[in-house]
């Protein structure tokens, strides 16, 4: 059989640009490969110059295409197809390899250098008390939250290397932005252990007095998939203008996901790295430079039903009888509010926001680990209840200072 003479006969038409090729190639079916090369080679050499600019992007294109063409002939076997059909599904694949990426979860990967003035994880510049600094892979590296001293950032790009020693385990590896000292802050960290199963493994999310709400922030200008490989050190770009951002892994030259509202607004204040201490992810190769020159596409328009309530305040107690509705609140006197809102954690912890934005903890029942689903406050007895997640149990405090 390898003795057996083959021909191959080509037409590839690209009418946009009025190129027909037409062409006959034969030899010996065990020179097969050889001859589908030079198939390839015919077929880009009449097109280098018109379609395929610059000659880098052919070469690109010739690469993609020689990667289907291998998966192609692993998996369907040309030696059992009549010559004409694999001839045709020839030209298909050489049609999708000018469009179609190769998927690759090394796409991701890229050990270069972070862009800019990197920042020695030095206790001059780090706030280190819950990190630690080691070396990985012969690079110095962070291992835990640490945040930079004196820096602050508002516009511009912040970069950095992380890498996941696993896969399987929880690790969350991130970045803080624009942190206030009350503990607010915007973050984007990485969830290596759910690449597998869910779409979410970079996630951003805003954070108040410093606790974050993860599972209000999905979809869409919150979450996407990436692929994460393990051992390896992975480039993390973010590129910061106004109320947006863009989120880059490695070397890819498009967003991985781009935040188009981010949720505490405009705003400035400083930069750290969050991450566990058990050695599960680490950091390396920190910078930041302000940027004023970024451009973002406007913010998509957002839909909402008629009547829907975006943005409110908060008044001070009122007997509704006494409220003008035909008048504003502040010619009532009831736009300064005077009252307090009470706020649970799923953790099990309880916090009192007072008008001015203060917040007092009142209850923590992770001291005797309880978690809360929620709670109902009874005013006229100063008492709090909760409905917890484990044996059904329902958990009563009465809270004087509520009063």
């Amino acid at each position: 059989m390898d003795d057996l003479e083959i021909k191959i006969a080509i037409t590839y038409k690209v009418p946009k640009i009025n190129l027909t090729l037409n062409g006959l190639l034969r030899g010996l079916d065990r020179d097969r490969e050889a001859i589908m090369r030079a198939v390839v080679g015919k077929i880009f050499e009449a097109l280098e110059g018109t379609i395929l600019k610059p000659a880098s992007s052919f070469r690109l294109k010739k690469t993609r295409f020689m990667y289907y063409y291998s998966l192609f002939r692993r998996f369907l076997g040309w030696r059992r197809l009549h010559r004409r059909i694999w001839a045709a599904l020839f030209i298909l694949l050489i049609l999708a390899s000018l469009v179609i990426p190769i998927p690759s979860r090394a796409a991701v990967v890229q050990a270069a250098t972070a862009q800019g003035s990197i920042i020695d994880f030095a206790a001059e510049r780090w706030n280190l008390a819950n990190a630690k600094v080691t070396d990985v892979q012969g690079r110095k590296a962070l291992m835990g939250t640490a945040f930079l001293k004196d820096d602050i950032f508002e516009n511009g790009v912040i970069e950095v290397d992380f890498l996941a020693t696993t896969d399987r385990a929880r690790s969350y590896p991130g970045v803080i932005f624009r942190a206030a000292a009350e503990g607010a802050w915007e973050r984007v960290y990485i969830r290596p252990h759910r690449q597998a199963l869910y779409g979410d493994v970079i996630q951003y999310v805003p954070a108040w007095n410093g606790v974050d709400s993860w599972q209000l922030y999905s979809g869409f200008g919150a979450t996407a998939p990436a692929a994460i490989p393990v051992n390896q050190w992975i480039h993390l770009k973010i590129e910061v203008l106004a109320n947006q951002a863009r989120i880059f892994l490695g070397s890819a030259p498009r967003p991985a996901l781009v935040i188009p509202d981010l949720k505490r607004g405009r705003s400035k204040g400083g930069l750290g790295l969050m991450g566990p201490l058990d050695g599960t992810s680490y950091f390396s190769n920190f910078s930041f430079r302000a940027e004023e020159g970024l451009a973002f596409e406007n913010m998509p328009y957002l839909d909402t039903s008629p009547g829907a309530v975006l943005d409110w305040r908060i008044s001070k107690p009122c007997n509704l009888s006494a409220i003008d509705l035909e008048q504003t609140p502040e010619a009532q006197n009831l736009g300064e509010p005077a009252g307090n809102i009470l706020v649970s954690h799923n953790e099990g912890r309880l916090f009192r926001i007072t008008p001015s934005g203060g917040v007092t903890k009142i209850l923590d029942l992770t001291v005797i680990g309880r978690n809360i689903a929620d709670f109902d406050f009874i005013p006229e007895k100063n008492l709090v209840v909760f409905p917890t997640f484990a044996d059904n149990r329902v958990l009563a405090y009465n809270i004087p200072v509520l009063k």
